[in-house]
């Protein structure tokens, strides 16, 4: 993950929220909060009615991860800089393992459709396939992301694709910057999965959420700052 330039503080990983740009990285969130908030119970809903084509084997399990999982434990709220909503799925097999990345793969086409299908039609529904396998949802009226020079969207919502490898270790099908050496999140961290409340709504979650947020962010107390050396977080002071 990219972080902001060289020699400033960073909030967060991707450097969008600095001490200079708080400020307007909050009034941001609270713009944008309602209608984050009413994507992911459309998607929360749509998704608890998804049925996997008959002729696929696998399940899926979603639940809400990153940014939103992190605001839910620390205090139920959604961090006041934060600019989507993160939901994390992986897929398992009639065995009940979480499946690979292949196998995976093949599954997250399906759920981007069935999401087209069931979502209001101002949402767009984008499946990624370069730097990771996800999905991102937004709406075209929420304007361009502020630093990609309209390249795309401000996204409203990341579905994030993980899977597992050998049943261990628990993995983002996310490519760029070999961000996977720098978590580390276990199967038994996510699955089975728990509930968490966020803006007073139960969520899904990991079954050990402190856990996997640490594996992921490695300090997650506030305020925090961004390392990008070490690619996690500290304590600001």
């Amino acid at each position: 993950m990219s972080s902001s330039k060289e020699g400033a503080m960073a909030l967060d990983s991707w450097g969008y929220a600095t001490p200079e740009t708080l400020e307007a990285c909050q009034e941001r969130t609270t713009q944008w909060k309602p209608a984050l908030l009413e994507l992911a119970k459309q998607v929360h809903k749509a998704m608890l009615h998804y049925k996997p084509d008959l002729q696929s084997k696998l399940t899926v399990q979603w639940y809400i991860s990153d940014g939103s999982l992190l605001g839910a434990f620390r205090s139920g709220k959604m961090i006041s800089h934060d600019y989507d909503f993160d939901y994390g799925l992986c897929f398992l097999t009639e065995d009940g393992c979480v499946a690979d990345l292949e196998t995976s793969k093949k599954g997250l086409p399906a759920i981007a459709n069935y999401l087209s299908e069931s979502l209001d039609k101002k949402y767009t529904i984008l499946p990624r396939d370069d730097v990771a396998f996800k999905i991102e949802v937004y709406q075209e009226s929420s304007g361009i992301h502020w630093d990609n020079k309209g390249q795309w969207y401000n996204v409203h919502m990341d579905l994030q694709m993980c899977f597992s490898p050998d049943q261990t270790k628990y993995v983002y099908a996310y490519f760029r910057d070999d961000y996977n050496d720098y978590i580390d999140i276990q199967v038994p961290d996510v699955l089975p999965l728990s509930e968490i409340e966020f803006e007073s709504t139960k969520w899904p979650c990991p079954r050990n959420p402190e856990k996997y947020l640490i594996g992921v962010y490695g300090y997650i107390g506030t305020p925090a700052k961004y390392n990008s050396v070490t690619r996690k977080y500290e304590p600001l002071n």
